[in-house]
């Protein structure tokens, strides 16, 4: 038959583009002479048989071009992704390149210049983050009654009784004017920034030749790796400075654990980042620097009372909820990487 081929007496086609292997539940079958029988049927009950079967196999071979397709289409969608990745990454490399032509100053200069430049693009969201985390930290106290009460409340099945407390808690954040998103903005922002950088100056030399010669002092290759561990340890040690300064005094549960993995953490960061190029350093190290400061400058009282930032409440005034919640506990681990 045109456009296609003609399977046993049931007439049924099957598209010239599908597989010609047939299924597994074909192979009970002679296709071609319609003898056999499977196993436990009569032989008026073959045609039928070979019917259904080809039915599955027109199924399965639609299944297979179905999945094809679908295949196809993630690929094109993963090449988009790869594609609009690339263009960001380009992107830093090519910022720091024209710093480095306009401004006249070495790779290593260009690098700390263009990390400091987008930390004071980004202080206004620092700055929401650390006054969300602090009215978050504020209200925590009040908040903890209110899950209380409500854990306490035989009635707290009641769906009257729960739009009731909910009413509350949404009271108790315009109260003291608490934006739930806005105190974990800063991780979200950050993240997707430290990628770009990441992978721009790993890869820089590659592109940027200067990068080889772009250095200072003992690292003048900013593709190579340090031979003294010198950036990785400062690296190391700047990164738990910023993790002891963070939180702001506050010793809850929830951040002591979360510090204490962080200071593993900066203790491993040394071996496993060890190989990496010293371009990569000279912006983490940069970066860690200005974390450091700008935790230092809002811990002033005066500094925190312009920005209308709330004084953190000692450990005793907000303990750690009993009932977590999930936006209180991000926020409560916030202030380390600012």
């Amino acid at each position: 038959m045109r456009g296609g081929r003609v399977l046993a007496s049931s007439f049924k086609v099957v598209p010239s583009g599908v597989p010609k292997v047939l299924p597994a539940a074909f192979q009970g079958f002679n296709v071609r002479s319609f003898s056999a029988v499977p196993s436990g049927e009569t032989g008026g009950s073959s045609i039928d048989s070979v019917a259904n079967v080809a039915n599955e196999s027109v199924l399965e071979a639609a299944k297979m071009l179905a999945d094809e397709k679908a295949l196809d289409a993630a690929m094109a969608v993963a090449g988009v992704a790869t594609e609009h990745s690339n263009f960001v990454v380009r992107g830093v490399m090519n910022f720091i390149d024209s710093v480095h032509n306009f401004v006249g100053v070495p790779y290593w200069e260009a690098i700390i210049l263009t990390t400091i430049g987008l930390r004071m693009v980004l202080l206004p969201i620092a700055l929401k983050t650390v006054q969300g985390s602090a009215r978050m930290a504020v209200m925590r106290p009040d908040m903890q009654k209110l899950q209380d009460a409500m854990s306490k409340d035989p009635n707290a099945g009641d769906m009257n009784v729960k739009l009731r407390y909910q009413k509350e808690m949404q009271a108790l954040f315009l109260k003291h004017k608490v934006n739930p998103l806005r105190a974990v903005m800063w991780p979200f922002v950050q993240f997707p920034v430290f990628i770009a950088f990441f992978m721009a100056l790993k890869e820089m030399g590659t592109y940027f030749p200067g990068m080889a010669t772009g250095g200072d002092f003992w690292f003048t290759d900013l593709t190579a790796a340090d031979p003294y561990y010198i950036l990785p340890l400062f690296n190391s040690i700047s990164f738990l400075a910023m993790i002891e300064l963070g939180g702001d005094g506050v010793q809850m549960e929830q951040q002591q654990k979360f510090k204490m993995i962080m200071r593993g953490l900066a203790v491993a960061m040394v071996p496993l980042t060890a190989t990496m190029p010293q371009g990569l350093f000279v912006y983490w190290g940069a970066n860690n620097v200005l974390s450091i400061i700008q935790t230092t400058v809002l811990k002033k009282e005066s500094i925190r009372k312009y920005f209308d930032i709330p004084k953190m409440p000692a450990p005793t005034e907000a303990p750690a909820l009993k009932v977590r919640n999930p936006i209180a506990a991000i926020s409560e681990v916030t202030f380390i990487f600012m």
